[in-house]
C-alpha cells in the first residue's frame, strides 16, 4: 500500500486512478495524516437484457453514427419509464449501444421511483403485455438493491 500526499493526488490523479485500477490500494495523507484510501471498485456481473441479473460480457459499443466506439470508465445511467420497460422486456425497440450501456458491469444504472408510478397503473390495468415479468423484476431489483 502505497501513501501519497494530497499534492502529489492533485498532480497524478489520473496515474493513481489507473494503479488502483490494477488492484493497488493508495492511501491519500494531508501533512502525513492519513484521509483516505483509493481503492479498486468490485467486479460486477453485466446483466442480460430482459433480466436485473447476468454474466459478465466484455463488447464494443455500437456507436448511433455506425463507427464503433468503446466505453472507457464507468458512467452513471439514469433509466428512463420506456428504457427500463425496453430493457425488462428484451424489446428489440431499446438500441444496441443503450443495451451495451446498461449491461456494462462497470456502469452504475438508476431508476426514478417516478417509473415505478408510471407503471403501475398499466400494470393493474393490464396494458402491459408482460407484465408479470415487470412486476418480478421490480422486486428483484429492489431485494437486491437493498
Amino acid at each position: 500500500m502505497d501513501k501519497v500526499n494530497i499534492h502529489e493526488a492533485k498532480t497524478h490523479f489520473s496515474k493513481l486512478v489507473e494503479r488502483v485500477h490494477n488492484g493497488e490500494e493508495i492511501i491519500v495523507a494531508k501533512t502525513g495524516v492519513p484521509y483516505a484510501r483509493l481503492v479498486p471498485l468490485e467486479k460486477k456481473e453485466a446483466a442480460r437484457s430482459g433480466s436485473l441479473e447476468g454474466t459478465k460480457r466484455i463488447r464494443p459499443i455500437g456507436a448511433p453514427s455506425g463507427r464503433r466506439a468503446f466505453a472507457l470508465g464507468s458512467m452513471n445511467v439514469l433509466l428512463d419509464t420506456h428504457v427500463l420497460l425496453w430493457w425488462l422486456q428484451n424489446d428489440p425497440d431499446l438500441l444496441e449501444h443503450a443495451r451495451a450501456l446498461i449491461a456494462d458491469p462497470d456502469n452504475e444504472i438508476f431508476v426514478s421511483s417516478v417509473s415505478g408510478w408510471e407503471i403501475a397503473p398499466k400494470v393493474r390495468l393490464g396494458k402491459l403485455p408482460g407484465s408479470a415479468i415487470l412486476s418480478k423484476g421490480f422486486r428483484t431489483f429492489f431485494a437486491k438493491a437493498g
